[in-house]
């Protein structure tokens, strides 16, 4: 929620709490809808077993950030009963009503992620707490964000609940006056309804695709951001140390970068975490920055400290939806431990299922490499890629994908020597010709054309400590790329594009004293010529 719309929002709810007398909500009379929330209901029935449905409570919509084909809105539901409502799934419980299913689903495309929803055949949307809220105390608000295709078909919405109220938001649009969405339910994938824990609750409803971008031109230059690497705990926004103070990420970094890969997701699709914050906070503190800016961003998961896992287009398909935005262009998956085989198979088997749902989305693989000489890499069993890259390579085979990418790790090669890198003058690994080598290599092993793959190196000093990814190796590798038709370049990562004095690879920093802030993003940005 923007903070214009959350101030408005937590003033009205306050008022309606100070109005309010216990067990009777006050008649909202909202004006310009398609059919205004009755008045006040003061009976003490319960209905739907154990759920609590007495108490008075006040349901709020509001749009928090629009694009081309969807938004992203926010409910909040406040107790303007005495008492507090039980903890847990019973605590309370909310219907809408929808002129019609279709409506309802393009609504709540994804979320609201901190409740339980189901959508009835009928149009009517029940709400419920998760099984893990708290109590909730008189005067109290819980809310949640989620995705829809058509704000205003939020205006279509009743209050078919004793006892509970609804207004909108002055954010919400004025009802166009059908109904219904105008979008399209794209492939008509069927999924579910999830709840916050991902389990979702099952529905035969068609879960429609939210727009997405494209990368422009085939090519993408976009910088990994640990998002939580120097993250503002306290507004969620993506931030950098870059420049020495704390700033958010979009108001420091470099004008011509084109986009921005944020990592990593982990868990399960659907109820996935970074670091331990919720996606729903990431997502609604960071997507409408980068749709501010018109700036590009790719979602990443999984990474060396965590896996993503997927064995579901609904799940797939939910997951993308929390981010999609006219700036999403991809989806990368960073595969570097903790997944079986039929993990890796099942995770690109959803991906094949929702690929032409997402036609103009680029799903990226993110694997570990080596670059080397010996001229064993095209008929050794998994190329130069570890174990989990033959895994990724052979489900691909199996689940062919259309708009794809190999993103090469071309870092950490080990000790020198041909059978991993290519050795320099000095004997150490010359890590922009490596970089090469390692993506000649993928095309000998597997026959990968150069437009499906990408290079990210890591800049500086790396965890191979020997290993330093150098301003001229970031040229070297640059021009080869422009010559040869490669899909991207990316590099990890943003948060280490500052020098130190370090003697090893640090988060924070490149270990390199001699090249400024900003400095290997600045050498991208003028070898590509953007």
């Amino acid at each position: 929620m923007s903070a214009a719309n959350a101030q408005q929002t937590l003033t009205t709810l306050s008022q309606n709490a100070t109005a309010s007398t216990s067990g009777t909500s006050p008649s909202t009379g909202t004006s310009g809808t398609s059919g205004s929330t009755s008045g006040t209901s003061s009976g003490s029935s319960t209905s739907g077993g154990t759920v609590q449905t007495a108490a008075s409570l006040q349901l709020t919509l509001g749009v928090d950030s629009a694009w081309a084909g969807g938004f992203g809105g926010n409910i909040s539901v406040q107790n303007l009963s005495g008492q507090t409502l039980p903890a847990g799934a019973s605590g309370w419980k909310a219907t809408l009503k929808f002129p019609d299913a279709v409506t309802a689903a393009s609504v709540f495309q994804s979320g609201p992620w901190n409740f339980s929803v189901a959508i009835g055949s009928d149009g009517t949307v029940t709400l419920t707490p998760p099984a893990w809220a708290a109590g909730l105390a008189p005067g109290a608000v819980t809310s949640s964000g989620f995705n829809g295709l058509n704000p205003q078909a939020l205006q279509g919405a009743v209050s078919t609940t004793p006892n509970v109220s609804l207004q909108f938001a002055s954010s919400v649009p004025a009802s166009s006056g059908s109904g219904t969405s105008s979008g399209s339910t794209g492939s008509g994938t069927t999924g579910t309804t999830s709840d916050t824990s991902g389990s979702g609750a099952s529905s035969s409803i068609p879960v429609a695709p939210l727009p997405t971008g494209a990368v422009s031109g085939g090519f993408l230059f976009s910088p990994y951001k640990d998002v939580t690497n120097s993250l503002n705990w306290n507004t969620n926004v993506a931030s950098t140390s870059v420049t020495g103070t704390l700033t958010p990420l979009l108001q420091v970094l470099p004008s011509k970068v084109p986009a921005v890969t944020l990592a990593f997701a982990t868990g399960q699709c659907g109820s996935e975490n970074w670091g331990g914050v919720a996606p729903d906070a990431i997502a609604k503190a960071n997507v409408p920055l980068f749709t501010a800016q018109n700036r590009n961003y790719v979602i990443a998961t999984g990474g060396a400290a965590g896996a993503f896992f997927c064995s579901s287009a609904s799940g797939m398909q939910a997951f993308i939806n929390r981010y999609a935005s006219a700036n999403l262009v991809g989806i990368d998956f960073d595969i570097e431990g903790g997944q079986t085989q039929a993990d890796i198979t099942a995770l690109v088997k959803s991906v094949y299922d929702v690929q032409s749902t997402f036609p103009n989305l680029r799903f990226s693989f993110t694997l570990a490499t080596l670059g080397s000489t010996s001229g064993l890499a095209g008929s050794a069993p998994n190329g130069d890629l570890s174990p989990l890259g033959g895994y990724v390579m052979n489900a691909l085979a199996k689940y062919p994908l259309n708009n794809y990418t190999i993103n090469l790790m071309v870092m950490d090669y080990g000790s020198p020597g041909a059978g991993v890198c290519v050795v320099g003058s000095d004997g150490l690994c010359d890590m922009g010709q490596t970089a090469i080598q390692a993506a000649k290599n993928l095309v000998a092993r597997y026959g990968v054309p150069y437009n499906h793959i990408e290079l990210t190196p890591m800049i500086g000093v790396n965890d191979v400590s020997n290993e330093l990814f150098s301003l001229k190796d970031a040229a070297t590798m640059t021009q080869w790329v422009k010559a040869n038709g490669i899909a991207g370049i990316h590099f990890w990562s943003v948060d280490r594009d500052t020098p130190c004095t370090s003697a090893y690879a640090s988060p924070i920093c490149s270990s390199v004293p001699t090249v400024p802030a900003w400095g290997y993003t600045q050498e991208f940005i003028k070898d590509l010529g953007l």
